[in-house]
């Protein structure tokens, strides 16, 4: 993710709020959200609109209602974006939880993080570390490192 002024790190973040709150605002839940899912337009000058970005990646989502069967997914390096209790139950033979809006709030506050850091989450990983570890790791990061960054509006809400 190319670092660009903060105004743009704002109206991202702005408008990832915003897509979710309509979103849970329905009873929908996204299931599968990661950076990759949002899409980014250019103007006629080839520069990215950050106000005009639209999130996508719906192939999985579906209403959150009793009952609601899920469609079982491939794992994938994208698992990351997980809330660590479904990442957990992926990798043991343990039964999956029921999917909630909380996990769809973890994995934007992991795209929020993104934006802050503007570096892609992924760089926080490490060969066998566990989803637990991974979640403190960012949590570190954004105590230690997103005040500089982006100042304490946005640091707080991540």
């Amino acid at each position: 993710m190319a670092r660009s002024n903060l105004s743009d790190c704002f109206r991202l973040a702005s408008i990832l709020a915003v897509s979710f709150f309509e979103l849970q605002n329905i009873s929908s839940l996204h299931k599968y959200f990661n950076s990759d899912n949002i899409l980014y337009f250019a103007n006629s000058a080839g520069e990215v609109s950050f106000s005009e970005s639209l999130v996508s990646g719906f192939e999985f989502s579906r209403r959150d209602k009793v009952g609601q069967v899920s469609l079982q997914m491939r794992r994938s390096p994208l698992d990351i974006y997980y809330h660590p209790d479904l990442r957990q139950a992926r990798s043991s033979s343990a039964e999956q939880p029921a999917y909630t809006m909380l996990y769809d709030v973890y994995s934007l506050w992991l795209v929020l993080f993104e934006t802050g850091m503007w570096s892609r989450v992924d760089g926080f990983l490490e060969p066998e570390i566990t989803a637990g570890e991974f979640r403190a790791r960012v949590l570190t990061c954004v105590e230690q490192n997103l005040l500089m960054l982006i100042g304490d509006g946005h640091r707080d809400v991540v």
